[in-house]
């Protein structure tokens, strides 16, 4: 189970590194979901979990 964390944790930190740097494109949550690998729920589960916020509540104006 740790192994599989630490992958999501890994594809997790890419995905919001490559979000910082783009700062462009589809940031959906569907979308950033297929970037990072994941179905929807278990991305939004880790994004809570790694920044104590759900994937909405990033999204800009």
């Amino acid at each position: 189970m740790q192994r599989h964390e630490n992958r999501r944790s890994a594809r997790l930190a890419a995905l919001l590194a490559a979000v910082i740097e783009a700062q462009r494109g589809d940031l959906s949550g569907p979308a950033l979901a297929a970037r990072a690998g994941m179905s929807e729920r278990t991305f939004a589960r880790a994004f809570r979990r790694e920044t104590g916020a759900a994937p909405s509540s990033r999204r800009r104006a």
